[in-house]
């Protein structure tokens, strides 16, 4: 994850298995719930098809997200732009 950019790795050989762009300069790794990704980056938190990298749902944190989300249960807490710590509730798919 850097720039904006989400890359699944291939564990077989290290190549790319699929690539997602969230549309901000940042992205920050990711955590697996269920079967979605969800990334912390300038725009908030992005919700990703784990399988496919496609979008599902991106939900808007002013000043965006600036580290690792951490899981505990279904609620993500992260840190944001402004040096807040927030906190989110979600379901898997």
């Amino acid at each position: 994850v850097s720039d904006g950019e989400v890359v699944a790795v291939r564990k077989s050989d290290g190549g790319a298995e699929w690539l997602a762009r969230l549309d901000g300069g940042a992205a920050y790794p990711p955590v697996l719930l269920g079967d979605v990704l969800v990334a912390g980056g300038d725009r908030g938190l992005y919700a990703l098809e784990a399988r496919t990298g496609a979008p599902i749902e991106l939900l808007a944190i002013p000043n965006g997200v600036r580290t690792v989300p951490a899981l505990w249960g279904r609620r993500l807490f992260f840190v944001g732009g402004g040096g807040t710590v927030g906190a989110a509730d979600v379901q898997a798919r």
